[in-house]
């Protein structure tokens, strides 16, 4: 019996010795929106001025100026963080991570987390079960207006364990809203006929 239960005991072992490199591997992303301090504040963060893909690096997860995060961030000693700034005049309704996955993190699960109710929904669950090899994309989106990057206010990403894929960053661009194509038309009207009687 004692043979027995030392043999279960040395199996449990040995499939944890070797389960653990894939948990060890998993890519966790964290997003964390925090209270403005000014893209020329700090001069580690990404100053986002318009739409568009930007090519962007890992930065480290201290406090600036060691690091580039705020004091008190939750995210201080995680394992690779990126600070961004929305300097582009408008809320941002929708950020896009393009994260270039290979060697160890090819089938690792993903997980994200929100540390608010900003950009609160996320495609990261259809990765859970693996990240596959190649570009995967990452969207972050707002539920309404009032859950959009107000802006002025900085956010940050970080990787909790694990390694830090190649990363470019997306805020895409959007259509105008019909109000505002409602006035430029109802502008352009007003200018036609002004011109028509004159």
């Amino acid at each position: 019996m004692l043979k027995l239960g030392l043999k279960v005991l040395l199996l449990v072992g040995v499939l944890l010795a070797v389960a653990s490199p894939s948990f060890a591997s998993g890519l966790g992303i964290v997003f964390d929106p925090t209270p403005s301090l000014g893209c020329g504040e700090n001069q580690d963060l990404y100053c986002l001025v318009n739409n568009g893909t930007y090519s962007v690096a890992w930065q480290n997860c201290a406090v600036e100026p060691a690091g580039v995060l705020p004091s008190g961030s939750t995210l201080i000693g995680d394992t690779a963080c990126i600070g961004v700034a929305n300097d582009t005049g408008a809320p941002i309704p929708q950020v896009s991570l393009v994260l270039d996955i290979t060697g160890s993190l090819v089938g690792a699960p993903l997980t994200c987390t929100n540390n608010d109710n900003s950009l609160s929904i996320n495609n990261c669950t259809m990765y859970s079960s693996g990240l596959p090899a190649g570009f995967v994309t990452l969207t972050f989106t707002a539920t309404d207006p009032s859950n959009d990057i107000p802006t002025n206010m900085n956010f940050y990403f970080a990787v909790t364990g694990g390694q830090a894929p190649p990363i470019d960053l997306q805020v895409p661009t959007h259509d105008p809203s019909t109000l505002v194509l409602l006035a430029v038309g109802m502008a352009m009207l007003a200018i036609g006929g002004v011109r028509r009687y004159a």
